[in-house]
């Protein structure tokens, strides 16, 4: 049994640190709204039962992440899906007025707040996870999203780009591409 736990504890302590890695384990596996359950309805309860010391160390524990995570930006992923089709449909639609009223083409404004609301999204979607390292699930969806909603405007249909002019591009080092205009 010692051989197993590579330590000096006792058999006791060795069974239960294996009944903690095989909750940890379980827990890892679980959606987030039962992960939210069983902490709720069965560990919370669990901490009225503790030592009050044990009790005060949890809290504090809990108010220092709760410090640290006081800044983090908010990845509202349907949020953002919503505001980038938005802007999509809103490009679309300009795209086909344009063809009959060319003077009150709007495209180039709107694929400018597009690329910024992406831009920002993206700096805060780094911030999650390489400043506080966290989210890494959420952040991977929302990079899948971004990734489609930038293949969407440069290539809609495979290779039509939807804001098209003879030899007039603007750079954008943010994305590190060439957005015609």
């Amino acid at each position: 049994m010692h051989a197993f736990c590579h330590c000096q504890h006792t058999e006791h302590t060795c069974t239960r640190l294996r009944l903690l890695s095989s909750f940890a384990q379980i827990y890892d596996t679980l959606p987030p709204d039962a992960q939210r359950t069983l902490l709720e309805d069965y560990l919370v309860p669990l901490l009225d039962d503790l030592p009050g010391s044990v009790t005060t160390k949890v809290i504090d524990s809990a108010k220092e992440m709760q410090m640290r995570f006081m800044a983090i930006p908010n990845l509202d992923y349907v949020a953002k899906r919503t505001e980038l089709e938005g802007l999509l449909s809103e490009i679309e639609r300009d795209k086909k007025q344009s063809q009959y009223i060319k003077e009150r083409s709007m495209r180039a404004k709107l694929f400018e707040e597009t690329i910024d609301s992406l831009s920002t999204w993206v700096n805060d979607i780094w911030s999650v996870t390489f400043e506080y390292q966290t989210n890494f699930r959420l952040a991977h969806q929302c990079l899948l999203l971004a990734a489609e909603i930038v293949r969407r405007m440069f290539a809609p249909n495979g290779g039509c780009v939807l804001l098209y002019s003879h030899l007039n591009y603007c750079w954008r080092g943010v994305l590190d591409v060439t957005v015609p205009m």
